[in-house]
Protein backbone atom coordinates (compact mmCIF):
# COMPACT_ATOMS: atom_id res chain seq x y z
CA UNK A 1 0.00 0.00 0.00
CA UNK A 2 2.87 2.47 0.62
CA UNK A 3 3.93 2.48 -3.60
CA UNK A 4 0.02 3.20 -3.69
CA UNK A 5 0.21 6.47 -0.91
CA UNK A 6 3.01 7.48 -3.21
CA UNK A 7 0.88 7.29 -6.19
CA UNK A 8 -1.99 9.32 -4.79
CA UNK A 9 0.41 11.65 -2.92
CA UNK A 10 -0.34 14.81 -5.17
CA UNK A 11 -3.88 14.18 -5.45
CA UNK A 12 -5.41 13.78 -2.18
CA UNK A 13 -8.95 14.89 -1.97
CA UNK A 14 -11.66 14.53 0.31
CA UNK A 15 -14.26 11.24 0.65
CA UNK A 16 -17.84 11.20 1.88
CA UNK A 17 -19.65 8.05 2.09
CA UNK A 18 -23.20 7.34 2.46
CA UNK A 19 -24.57 4.19 3.15
CA UNK A 20 -28.22 3.45 5.04
CA UNK A 21 -26.31 0.70 6.47
CA UNK A 22 -23.82 1.90 8.78
CA UNK A 23 -21.88 -1.03 9.16
CA UNK A 24 -20.95 -0.99 5.51
CA UNK A 25 -20.86 2.79 5.67
CA UNK A 26 -18.11 2.49 7.86
CA UNK A 27 -16.08 -0.71 6.61
CA UNK A 28 -15.83 1.29 3.31
CA UNK A 29 -14.51 4.51 4.49
CA UNK A 30 -11.99 2.50 6.32
CA UNK A 31 -10.76 0.81 3.23
CA UNK A 32 -10.96 4.31 1.66
CA UNK A 33 -8.79 5.04 4.24
CA UNK A 34 -6.63 2.28 4.41
CA UNK A 35 -5.56 3.01 0.71
CA UNK A 36 -4.20 6.10 1.23
CA UNK A 37 -6.14 7.71 -1.88
CA UNK A 38 -8.08 10.45 0.34
CA UNK A 39 -6.62 12.55 3.33
CA UNK A 40 -10.03 12.78 4.83
CA UNK A 41 -13.40 10.14 5.04
CA UNK A 42 -16.27 11.02 6.52
CA UNK A 43 -19.22 8.40 6.52
CA UNK A 44 -22.91 8.83 7.01
CA UNK A 45 -26.04 6.50 7.51
CA UNK A 46 -27.98 9.75 7.08
CA UNK A 47 -28.58 12.16 4.32
CA UNK A 48 -29.53 14.59 5.86
CA UNK A 49 -26.59 14.52 8.39
CA UNK A 50 -24.57 14.26 5.49
CA UNK A 51 -26.21 17.40 3.26
CA UNK A 52 -25.71 19.46 6.86
CA UNK A 53 -21.90 19.42 6.81
CA UNK A 54 -21.47 20.18 3.17
CA UNK A 55 -23.93 22.79 3.35
CA UNK A 56 -21.56 24.26 6.00
CA UNK A 57 -18.50 24.09 3.81
CA UNK A 58 -20.05 25.15 0.64
CA UNK A 59 -16.40 26.28 -1.07
CA UNK A 60 -14.35 23.24 -0.14
CA UNK A 61 -10.34 23.82 -0.99
CA UNK A 62 -9.94 21.07 -3.17
CA UNK A 63 -12.95 18.44 -4.86
CA UNK A 64 -15.19 16.38 -2.69
CA UNK A 65 -15.56 12.73 -3.58
CA UNK A 66 -19.08 11.28 -2.70
CA UNK A 67 -19.89 7.58 -2.67
CA UNK A 68 -23.18 7.12 -2.42
CA UNK A 69 -25.56 4.37 -2.04
CA UNK A 70 -28.59 4.59 -4.48
CA UNK A 71 -31.23 2.57 -2.10
CA UNK A 72 -31.89 4.78 1.42
CA UNK A 73 -34.34 2.77 3.52
CA UNK A 74 -37.25 4.01 1.48
CA UNK A 75 -36.11 6.70 -0.95
CA UNK A 76 -33.49 6.58 -3.53
CA UNK A 77 -30.29 8.71 -3.37
CA UNK A 78 -31.16 11.38 -6.09
CA UNK A 79 -32.80 13.55 -4.10
CA UNK A 80 -29.81 14.06 -2.33
CA UNK A 81 -27.47 13.41 -5.07
CA UNK A 82 -29.30 16.85 -6.92
CA UNK A 83 -28.75 18.96 -3.56
CA UNK A 84 -25.08 17.92 -3.46
CA UNK A 85 -24.49 18.39 -7.43
CA UNK A 86 -26.50 22.14 -6.45
CA UNK A 87 -24.30 23.12 -3.36
CA UNK A 88 -21.00 21.62 -4.55
CA UNK A 89 -20.48 22.50 -8.33
CA UNK A 90 -17.75 20.08 -9.24
CA UNK A 91 -18.31 17.47 -6.71
CA UNK A 92 -17.71 13.49 -7.83
CA UNK A 93 -20.20 11.70 -7.50
CA UNK A 94 -19.93 7.89 -7.73
CA UNK A 95 -22.88 5.60 -7.29
CA UNK A 96 -22.41 2.41 -5.64
CA UNK A 97 -25.37 -0.36 -6.09
CA UNK A 98 -26.44 -3.24 -4.71
CA UNK A 99 -28.09 -4.53 -8.05
CA UNK A 100 -29.05 -1.92 -10.73
CA UNK A 101 -31.83 -1.99 -13.46
CA UNK A 102 -31.47 -0.34 -17.01
CA UNK A 103 -33.80 1.94 -15.50
CA UNK A 104 -31.72 2.70 -12.71
CA UNK A 105 -29.27 3.36 -14.77
CA UNK A 106 -30.60 5.37 -17.08
CA UNK A 107 -31.61 7.56 -14.23
CA UNK A 108 -28.49 8.19 -12.97
CA UNK A 109 -27.20 8.83 -16.35
CA UNK A 110 -29.40 11.83 -16.58
CA UNK A 111 -28.16 13.03 -13.75
CA UNK A 112 -25.05 12.78 -15.14
CA UNK A 113 -23.06 11.18 -12.53
CA UNK A 114 -19.05 10.70 -12.20
CA UNK A 115 -19.00 7.10 -11.94
CA UNK A 116 -21.56 3.81 -11.18
CA UNK A 117 -19.72 1.03 -9.08
CA UNK A 118 -21.36 -2.57 -7.45
CA UNK A 119 -20.91 -3.10 -4.31
CA UNK A 120 -19.18 -6.38 -5.17
CA UNK A 121 -16.34 -4.20 -6.50
CA UNK A 122 -12.88 -4.85 -5.20
CA UNK A 123 -10.97 -2.06 -4.02
CA UNK A 124 -8.57 -2.44 -7.34
CA UNK A 125 -11.84 -1.36 -9.42
CA UNK A 126 -12.34 1.77 -6.51
CA UNK A 127 -8.69 2.24 -7.62
CA UNK A 128 -9.49 2.06 -11.23
CA UNK A 129 -12.57 4.42 -10.78
CA UNK A 130 -10.59 7.17 -8.90
CA UNK A 131 -8.17 7.45 -11.84
CA UNK A 132 -10.46 7.94 -14.02
CA UNK A 133 -12.21 10.61 -12.57
CA UNK A 134 -8.93 12.34 -11.69
CA UNK A 135 -8.22 12.00 -15.93
CA UNK A 136 -11.08 14.03 -15.56
CA UNK A 137 -13.40 11.09 -17.58
CA UNK A 138 -16.47 8.51 -16.14
CA UNK A 139 -16.01 5.60 -14.58
CA UNK A 140 -18.49 2.63 -15.43
CA UNK A 141 -18.07 -0.83 -13.61
CA UNK A 142 -17.74 -3.70 -17.00
CA UNK A 143 -21.44 -4.90 -15.62
CA UNK A 144 -22.89 -0.98 -15.80
CA UNK A 145 -21.41 -0.85 -19.10
CA UNK A 146 -22.98 -3.68 -20.56
CA UNK A 147 -26.33 -2.31 -19.26
CA UNK A 148 -25.33 1.03 -20.75
CA UNK A 149 -24.63 -0.30 -24.14
CA UNK A 150 -28.34 -2.08 -23.95
CA UNK A 151 -29.61 0.92 -23.71
CA UNK A 152 -28.21 2.39 -26.36
CA UNK A 153 -29.82 -0.43 -28.45
CA UNK A 154 -33.46 -0.05 -27.15
CA UNK A 155 -33.42 3.57 -26.17
CA UNK A 156 -37.11 2.72 -24.46
CA UNK A 157 -36.07 3.47 -20.85
CA UNK A 158 -38.13 6.76 -18.68
CA UNK A 159 -36.93 9.52 -18.99
CA UNK A 160 -36.27 12.44 -16.04
CA UNK A 161 -39.40 14.36 -17.12
CA UNK A 162 -41.43 11.14 -17.20
CA UNK A 163 -40.56 9.77 -13.87
CA UNK A 164 -41.54 13.09 -12.40
CA UNK A 165 -44.58 13.08 -14.35
CA UNK A 166 -44.73 9.36 -12.37
CA UNK A 167 -44.37 11.27 -8.96
CA UNK A 168 -47.10 13.21 -8.82
CA UNK A 169 -49.08 10.45 -10.50
CA UNK A 170 -47.74 8.69 -7.53
CA UNK A 171 -49.46 10.82 -5.41
CA UNK A 172 -52.98 10.35 -6.88
CA UNK A 173 -53.01 14.01 -9.20
CA UNK A 174 -54.77 13.72 -12.26
CA UNK A 175 -53.30 14.74 -15.32
CA UNK A 176 -55.27 18.00 -14.77
CA UNK A 177 -53.62 18.94 -11.83
CA UNK A 178 -50.11 17.53 -12.95
CA UNK A 179 -50.14 19.63 -15.87
CA UNK A 180 -50.81 22.69 -13.56
CA UNK A 181 -48.17 21.99 -11.10
CA UNK A 182 -45.51 21.14 -13.96
CA UNK A 183 -46.60 24.57 -16.04
CA UNK A 184 -47.26 22.25 -19.26
CA UNK A 185 -50.15 21.60 -20.84
CA UNK A 186 -52.86 18.84 -20.81
CA UNK A 187 -51.79 17.54 -23.82
CA UNK A 188 -47.97 17.03 -23.01
CA UNK A 189 -48.46 15.27 -19.79
CA UNK A 190 -51.08 12.95 -21.87
CA UNK A 191 -48.60 12.35 -24.49
CA UNK A 192 -46.05 11.60 -21.85
CA UNK A 193 -48.36 8.90 -20.25
CA UNK A 194 -49.22 7.64 -24.02
CA UNK A 195 -45.50 6.91 -23.99
CA UNK A 196 -45.20 5.74 -20.50
CA UNK A 197 -47.99 2.88 -21.40
CA UNK A 198 -45.82 2.04 -24.50
CA UNK A 199 -42.03 2.32 -23.32
CA UNK A 200 -43.11 -0.12 -20.27
CA UNK A 201 -45.96 -2.60 -21.78
CA UNK A 202 -48.51 -1.23 -19.03
CA UNK A 203 -52.26 -0.92 -20.18
CA UNK A 204 -52.97 1.37 -17.40
CA UNK A 205 -51.85 3.95 -15.02
CA UNK A 206 -52.27 1.48 -11.61
CA UNK A 207 -49.45 -1.35 -14.26
CA UNK A 208 -47.76 1.88 -14.81
CA UNK A 209 -46.91 2.55 -11.10
CA UNK A 210 -46.32 -0.77 -10.13
CA UNK A 211 -43.71 -1.31 -12.80
CA UNK A 212 -42.26 2.29 -11.39
CA UNK A 213 -42.42 0.82 -8.01
CA UNK A 214 -40.80 -2.86 -9.00
CA UNK A 215 -37.83 -0.33 -10.38
CA UNK A 216 -37.80 1.81 -7.71
CA UNK A 217 -38.18 4.70 -9.97
CA UNK A 218 -40.43 6.46 -7.57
Amino acid sequence: MKTLQTQWERYKRSAFVLDDHALFAESFSMLLEGAKIFNSVCFYSNPEALLDHISDQRNPVTTPYFFLDYYLKDQTVLSTLSKIQRIIKDAKTIIISGDPTPDIVARLLDYNVNAIIPKASSMLEVVDCMKALRRGEHYYAPEIMAIINDLGDKQNHLTLREIEILEHFSKGLTVDETARLMFLSRHTIAAHRRKMFKKTGSNNIAELLSFARKQVLI
